[in-house]
This record gives structure tokens, C-alpha cells and sequence, in this order.
């Protein structure tokens, strides 16, 4: 597969992750929302990883660390707001930790960081269009 298709694949997959976060939002299972939350910021930081430097992205799950490595600009409040959202995929995936992130996946909190993901969202897809 050349590059092109698989920086292609990468967004695809970071649509669709965003998409699933509107059937989890507002209900129980809000924690899912956040788990897809972070995976689409994930999967697009993977493909301008791709994108930029045409070599795999790291193995990480660490939304800081791939902005890092990629040498992304980012300010004080987004590095903070990286490092919450990544804890996201870790809470969501072991149940010790989901049960206090269910706790605190109220609507409001979803959809307050799922506006704050959306905002970084659109600042990686536009840093993205240097590269196409």
C-alpha cells in the first residue's frame, strides 16, 4: 500500500471513532464516548505522523507523546488537555478505572471535552493539509 492510502486509512478510521461518539454521548455509556474521543484524535495524529515523516507512527497510545514526536506547537492548556484525554483510553478499557470514569462521564463533561477534542481534531486535520 502506498502512503497516501494508508494516511487515508488512518483518517477513516479517526471519522469513524468520531462519529461513534455521538451514539454514546448522553447516555450511560458516556465513558465509550471519551474512550472514541481520544481513538479519533489517536488515529489522525497517526496519519500526519505517516503523513510528515512517510515512516509508521509510533506505538503509543500517548496523545502528548505523538504531538511531541510529530513537533507539533502546542500550548500549556492543549498539552494539559492531551494528557486528559489520553487517560481516557486507559480508563475505558480496565474496569477499575472505567467505573470512575463513569462516574464522571456526565453529559456535560462528555460534551464539554468533546468540544476541547474537536478543537484539537481540526487543528491536526489542518496541520495535516501541509502535507498533502
Amino acid at each position: 500500500m502506498d502512503q497516501k492510502t494508508v494516511v487515508k486509512n488512518w483518517l477513516d478510521g479517526a471519522n469513524e471513532a468520531w462519529k461513534a461518539i455521538s451514539k454514546f454521548a448522553g447516555s450511560k455509556e458516556g465513558h465509550l464516548a471519551l474512550f472514541f474521543l481520544h481513538l479519533s484524535l489517536e488515529k489522525t495524529l497517526k496519519g500526519l505522523y505517516l503523513a510528515k515523516f512517510n515512516e509508521p507512527a509510533p506505538f503509543t497510545h500517548d496523545l502528548l507523546q505523538l504531538t511531541d514526536k510529530i513537533g507539533l506547537k502546542t500550548t500549556d492548556v492543549e498539552k494539559k488537555q492531551l494528557a486528559e484525554i489520553s487517560t481516557f483510553n486507559i480508563a475505558a478499557r480496565y474496569d477499575d478505572y472505567k467505573y470512575r470514569l463513569q462516574e464522571r462521564a456526565t453529559f456535560e463533561f462528555v460534551k464539554e471535552w468533546t468540544a476541547i477534542g474537536e478543537n484539537l481534531r481540526n487543528k491536526f486535520i489542518k496541520e495535516m493539509e501541509k502535507y498533502e
